[in-house]
């Protein structure tokens, strides 16, 4: 599948594609620079989008659904009916697609007229533990089994009994799916808002995507056999509805939403002692390496004995009290917290798995432990392959959205959040996640997760933790204050002014100020002694059994995660900076423009979405570079009559470009020193004259630039009648074998030359 990337002479770093990046034509300045900006320009028009919702269905998540969907109708508006963008950042609403944008404004993209919108949880049940607060017995909703959520909730819509929802106004389905987009809308707000809040509280928030759309054999059931949770059978009614939502040839859009860190736990080996909820079945004790250093080789439960080149577990003065830890050092509600430390076992899958399967073409089999197919990438009936560019994961999670916003969303009005090639221009990954492999935590405090009252100051804002002891719940503007352990809960990331009046909270439900057993306030002491800014009122006070902050917890191992897939990956904050229905910013809009704004370049198809400017010699200042795999065996070759090499600074470029997209330096793919790569050449004379204007083109080999709607017009109108309004130019190919089967094209447009 050809993709080409285009490379432009920018600032003095590459930046993505974004409106801030190109709201100008790139300039044609005579030769000064070498910068070069990479971005791909598909050559095939996406349309379809596969739309999949991981929705945290534990306790205290009901206020988070509820802002979710006020939110996804208008990411359904934004998608079936583009905004009209022009020049300084003006946007303008339309009601149809048939409205023609004013005079200057055009469409941001092509609409999208082929959607599959779907909604699961976070549920999978009690992974084979037979005492487990998930158990299938325990109510509620504890296993969703990663179905589709009309198939485990009734009342809701699905195109015909799929489970999904689909978008068809051209009506090209049998029978014909939905043709109304505040219908679509409408439905899509209750599958949010019927995942409920009674689920299980180990959420899998990873485990749960990744089971429906890239597990080869999803579990139909997990047992516990000689002591080891066991996967057994393949889930045969999750893969046909994976079937039925899952296009090859569609662009995949995953968002999480979860205000804790994920608990994907195993379900190999020893994963369901995690999840036993008897609080006399204790986990194990970890050795003293354990606290030094989680990653130290001799960390270990004390009941493994001593490894070898390691001290004398009977000489460990931790081991020494036992191989098991107490209950007062094993809390139910605390078990996903840092395994390795705290057991000397990790019992959650490595995030390493989740990035894999987003990114990797293979992933491993449960049954053989070889590596298969990646179904996300699988081949279709059509001989079609879903490129690895066409996958994003967006996280609305547990951060402060002070973390991840521009400097003008901090002093200002509204809400815009980084995206995560800016996030990694700012180094604001270390602020987030810090690097477990080094032991080293996230530089803000507020993302640490811990028992006991954190101290330090937010590295963005300035911010101070406050103490446990204030009555102030907006103390300082991130989460308030801390709250007084009960070595039962965590502090919290970030807090946000719930948008109703709190109701009086009783010792049942997901209330977060539970008032004290009145029967027994010994066995029941109630939230009062956390003194949690939760059940504070925003003018400040004590602590009352209502709840008036809704709260998240840091959510690592989901920002390891979007970390890991570059720039594939959408960040938002799951605790709101704006509340006030109508204002810039409200709610979760800001994740939803976050979201569109990164999945647009994609929609805009194989026209570029800016023109691009011509030379004062009236000649295109581009060249294009041709990266293919070098024979086995054999040498780069460029063909002297229509091919050239590369340049060094090009080539350094493309290379590094290409592995940043993961095309190149993988398992999968060749590394990125053995790609040849060669410069194409322009098309010119009568050949250049025909790719401008001619349906089939010349038959020599070449490329040309067609922008009849430029202010030097080239080319024939027809060439780009496809092209959404202010999208109407091209880089053209023409002749045989150009660029080469299997090649990737490189555009490079400078205001100088690359040799």
């Amino acid at each position: 599948m050809r993709r080409a990337l285009l490379l432009a002479s920018m600032s003095s770093f590459v930046c993505v594609l974004t409106s801030a990046c190109l709201d100008r034509p790139v300039t044609a300045t005579e030769p000064r620079t070498s910068n070069l900006y990479v971005e791909p320009i598909r050559n095939q028009v996406i349309d379809k989008l596969d739309l999949l919702f991981m929705i945290d269905n534990s306790q205290s998540m009901g206020d988070k659904q509820l802002l979710l969907a006020k939110a996804v109708p208008q990411l359904v508006d934004r998608l079936v009916v583009p905004r009209c963008v022009g020049n300084g950042g003006a946007v303008q609403l339309r009601t149809s697609v048939d409205e023609k944008c004013p005079a200057g404004m055009q469409p941001e993209f092509r609409a999208v007229r082929d959607i599959h919108v779907a909604v699961i949880t976070s549920s999978l049940g009690a992974h084979g533990a037979s005492d487990s607060p998930c158990g299938d017995d325990a109510g509620g909703h504890p296993n969703d089994r990663a179905w589709l959520l009309p198939s485990v909730r009734e009342g809701l819509t699905s195109y015909n009994g799929s489970g999904f929802l689909a978008w068809d106004p051209d009506r090209t389905l049998v029978p014909p799916g939905e043709t109304n987009a505040e219908l679509l809308g409408g439905q899509f707000g209750e599958m949010v808002a019927k995942a409920g809040e009674d689920g299980c509280g180990y959420e899998a928030s990873l485990e749960a995507w990744y089971r429906f759309l890239i597990d080869p054999e999803p579990p139909k059931a997990i047992v516990v056999q000689e002591g080891r949770s066991v996967a057994m059978g393949v889930d045969e009614d999750l893969l046909k509805q994976r079937r039925a939502f899952l296009r090859p040839d569609s662009l995949v859009a995953i968002v999480m939403l979860t205000d804790e860190n994920d608990c994907s736990i195993r379900d190999d080996a020893s994963g369901h002692f995690l999840a036993n909820g008897n609080q006399k079945v204790q986990l194990v004790r970890p050795n003293s390496a354990c606290a030094r250093d989680p990653n130290d080789p001799c960390c270990a439960p004390c009941q493994v004995g001593t490894l070898d080149g390691c001290p004398s577990v009977a000489e460990d003065p931790a081991c020494k009290l036992g191989n098991t830890l107490t209950p007062a050092e094993d809390s139910r509600n605390l078990r996903c917290l840092e395994n390795k430390r705290r057991f000397g076992y990790d019992f959650l899958y490595p995030t390493a798995r989740y990035v894999d399967g987003l990114t990797k073409l293979k992933v491993p089999s449960r049954s053989t432990g070889e590596l298969v197919d990646n179904p996300l990438f699988a081949v279709g009936p059509t001989g079609t392959r879903r490129d690895l560019g066409l996958v994003y994961l967006a996280g609305i999670v547990g951060v402060p959205w002070q973390d991840i916003a521009d400097d003008a969303s901090l002093t200002g009005a509204g809400l815009r959040y980084l995206t995560a090639r800016e996030l990694t221009e700012r180094g604001r990954w270390d602020a987030l996640v810090g690097n477990r492999a080094t032991n080293t935590p996230p530089s803000d405090p507020f993302m640490r997760e811990s028992v006991e009252p954190r101290s330090g100051t937010n590295p963005i804002t300035g911010d101070a933790i406050a103490p446990a002891t204030s009555t102030n719940p907006r103390e300082n503007a991130i989460n308030g204050h801390e709250q007084k352990p009960n070595g039962d809960d965590l502090q919290l990331a970030c807090t946000f002014v719930l948008p109703d009046a709190p109701e009086p909270c009783g010792t049942e439900g997901s209330c977060d100020c539970k008032p004290a057993n009145p029967a027994n306030p010994t066995s029941f002491p109630g939230d009062q002694p956390k003194n949690s800014p939760l059940c504070q009122p925003p003018g400040g006070g004590a602590w009352e059994p209502k709840q008036y902050f809704g709260k998240a917890y840091p959510g690592l191992r989901p920002l390891e995660v979007l970390k890991g897939i570059g720039d594939s990956a959408i960040v938002a904050s799951i605790c709101p900076k704006v509340l006030q229905t109508g204002q810039p910013g409200y709610g979760y809009e800001p994740a939803v423009d976050a979201l569109v704004d990164r999945l647009r370049i994609v929609l805009s198809g194989r026209c570029l979405p800016r023109p691009l400017a011509i030379a004062s010699n009236g000649e295109l200042p581009c060249v294009v570079v041709e990266a293919a795999a070098t024979p086995a065996g054999g040498a780069c070759a460029c063909d002297a009559q229509s091919r050239s090499a590369a340049s060094v600074d090009a080539s350094s470029l493309v290379r590094r470009r290409l592995k940043e997209r993961l095309e190149c330096d993988t398992p999968e793919t060749p590394t990125c020193d053995s790609l040849c790569l060669c410069e194409l050449a322009p098309s010119s004379g009568d050949a250049l004259t025909k790719c401008l204007n001619d349906e089939v083109g010349p038959d020599a080999p070449g490329y040309c630039y067609v922008h009849p709607f430029g202010e030097a017009p080239s080319g024939n109108a027809d060439l780009v009648a496809n092209c959404e309004e202010g999208q109407k130019q091209l880089l053209r190919f023409v002749g045989r074998n150009t660029p080469r089967p299997g090649a990737t094209a490189v555009i490079a447009c400078l205001g100088a030359t690359l040799h």
